[in-house]
């Protein structure tokens, strides 16, 4: 049986309180998200006692309430609510735009919604996480994509274009490149 972050995710959700969803890390994975590796299944009770200790588990405890959702049988933190749960966490700002791209990819968020879901948020890691939403773009294919177009604008350089589609003479689809200055007829 191969173990994937679902199997684990299933596993873990029998032994905690009720109440208690996947979040997090394992959330992000479950989304379709590639969030900087971790080992453990991350999960979020609804209160301090009864806290799981047990190794490949990390609990966690939210005093607010959550945006939840059903995702393949599993109580799973919302996309919105994983990328702000992870910016609580204090994932780095790389990363974590990293993770908002893979989510708005994976097509269960957008750009706007991610800036609007961070802007209404004032918690712990909140300006991290306006920060990464405002970073995050449509069309992006890969976190290693991401990384290397953060590293061009953080470097303060022009934002270079996702994903250029070349057309041939009569229109067909002739060539894709990941990040490009079209104005410069420069391909990154």
């Amino acid at each position: 049986v191969l173990i994937t972050p679902l199997l684990r995710a299933r596993a873990v959700i029998r032994l905690v309180p009720s109440g208690s969803y996947v979040s997090h890390h394992t959330a992000a994975e479950l989304w379709g998200a590639a969030p900087p590796a971790d080992v453990a299944t991350h999960i979020t009770l609804p209160s301090a006692c009864g806290r799981l200790v047990r190794q490949g588990v990390r609990s966690h405890y939210r005093k607010q309430p959550a945006q939840t959702t059903l995702r393949k049988g599993v109580i799973v933190s919302t996309p919105e609510q994983t990328f702000l749960d992870l910016a609580a966490v204090g994932v780095g700002l790389v990363d974590l735009v990293a993770v908002a791209d893979g989510l708005i990819k994976a097509g269960h968020t957008s750009p706007s919604r991610l800036v609007e879901t961070a802007a209404q948020w004032d918690g712990r890691g909140c300006r991290l996480a306006r920060r990464a939403a405002a970073l995050a773009r449509k069309g992006v294919d890969s976190p290693q994509e991401t990384r290397i177009r953060l590293l061009l604008v953080l470097a303060g350089l022009p934002e270079p274009r996702v994903n250029l589609i070349i057309r041939g003479r009569v229109g067909g689809w002739r060539r894709r490149y990941d990040l490009a200055y079209e104005e410069l007829q420069l391909i990154v």
